[in-house]
């Protein structure tokens, strides 16, 4: 295993910062359901480091989603995105971690978060569900962001790195994770 770098720990603070910062900001809109945006940093962190150190950063990253007044499988949810994504993610290329996290996290939620709708949510059926959507969605977009964010550091760092991102990829992931959002 490689050590890492002055540059890299800079990341991990960087990312553990903002990514806490912008979690503990209220919600953008009212709804049922959970919309968090620093989870991109929490990612970023899982992507770059391994789980050891990649893992406690970002569940400090995800320590404000605990704060929210709402369902315990939300919140949790939310939270171990970026743990599944270290676990599935290490010695496997980032490239592949799309499909990796769709097994492990996007399904396995979507199914909680469903099986929650149908058997603890009282209430708006309308509401309850478009909550929920919510609340995947914002796994989703954290997701998508985190891993570009990831791609475009891996692109800038020098020439040693073994994993080669070209421009066109990232434009065209870009574009594809948007159109997916």
């Amino acid at each position: 295993m490689k050590p890492y770098r002055k540059y890299d720990l800079m990341i991990l603070l960087l990312c553990v910062f903002a990514g806490t910062a912008v979690n503990a900001l209220p919600a953008p809109f009212a709804s049922t359901g959970v919309e968090v945006f620093g989870i991109a940093g929490a990612i970023v962190v899982a992507f770059m480091f391994r789980p050891l150190l990649a893992i406690p950063a970002s569940l400090i990253v995800c320590a404000p989603i605990w704060l929210i007044d709402v369902s315990l499988v939300s919140k949790g949810c939310l939270a171990l995105l970026p743990v599944v994504v270290s676990l599935v993610g290490i010695s496997r290329p980032a490239i592949n971690a799309l499909k990796n996290t769709a097994i492990w996290w996007a399904l396995p939620a979507s199914v909680a978060l469903l099986t929650e709708y149908f058997f603890v949510i009282r209430g708006d059926a309308t509401l309850a569900l478009t909550g929920q959507v919510i609340t995947w969605l914002s796994g989703v977009f954290g997701f998508i962001s985190g891993q570009f964010i990831y791609l475009f550091i891996q692109r800038k760092r020098d020439n040693r790195q073994t994993e080669k991102v070209g421009v066109h990829f990232l434009f065209s992931y870009l574009f594809a994770g948007s159109f997916f959002i």
